[in-house]
């Protein structure tokens, strides 16, 4: 059994999820699909969402998040920052540093994001790999989405085959 260790109110076997959402078409079901796939293949335990103008579309996924991991375990923070260098300061400082602390290991997901929010984390996160002594408590992922004829539709009811998660 592996041991457990506790900082404050927090498990520190906890593995994290970081999670952007963003508005639109798909919004969700790109979220959703990201949500399950790291879910199955990293085995977080529970997620921190993250979003700029998706509000419904992140409540949205909260709501199936909170009834995956249980209550709790699945959180939201809006991004209010407008500048790009600023955001990356604003989701390190905000999401992932706080995620470090606080759990053994954090999955940053750069797919359902905005291209201004997925830059933004993958900044944040290289330069805590940079400069983090165990630099495998952070990973990024990213999900291959082959829309075609699965078009609207989230994981699981695309086939994993087609569902790549790359690291």
């Amino acid at each position: 059994m592996a041991a457990r260790f506790y900082i404050g109110a927090f498990e520190f076997n906890v593995m994290r999820l970081v999670l952007p959402v963003s508005s639109g078409p798909l919004a969700v079901e790109a979220g959703l699909s990201c949500l399950y796939r790291c879910y199955e293949e990293f085995q977080v335990n529970s997620v921190h969402i993250i979003y700029d103008r998706g509000e419904s579309e992140s409540q949205k996924v909260a709501e199936v998040a909170s009834t995956l991991f249980g209550e709790g375990r699945a959180r939201r923070t809006k991004l209010e920052v407008e500048e790009s260098p600023g955001l990356s300061n604003s989701i390190n400082g905000q999401v992932i540093e706080p995620a470090l602390s606080d759990a053994k290991s954090v999955v940053a997901v750069l797919s359902p994001a905005s291209r201004r929010v997925a830059a933004a984390i993958a900044i944040a996160c290289s330069g805590l790999i940079k400069k983090a002594a165990d630099f495998s408590r952070i990973v990024l992922a990213h999900l291959e989405f082959y829309w075609g004829e699965w078009a609207g539709l989230a994981y699981p009811y695309v086939p994993g085959g087609l569902s790549q998660l790359s690291r």
